[in-house]
């Protein structure tokens, strides 16, 4: 699956928000799911809920945690 999706299918947000807005809304919720990504699970990738726990500045890729894969 490619790393980098155009998210304007997928996008529902109505407020744009920079990339420090959303890692400090984030931190302050710690322990929530606060997106949805897609999980290798069970031969198929299924959209599982994550944290998000920082930004690669690098690789503009959010870093998360998957927070149940059931």
């Amino acid at each position: 699956m490619p790393g980098v999706k155009v998210l304007t299918r997928y996008d529902t947000w109505d407020e744009d928000r920079s990339v420090d807005e959303w890692i400090e809304y984030c931190q302050t919720r710690s322990g929530e799911a606060h997106a949805l990504s897609p999980v290798y699970q069970g031969y198929e990738y299924c959209w599982k809920p994550v944290e998000v726990l920082d930004y690669d500045i690098k690789e503009k890729k959010f870093r998360v945690r998957v927070i149940a894969t059931a």
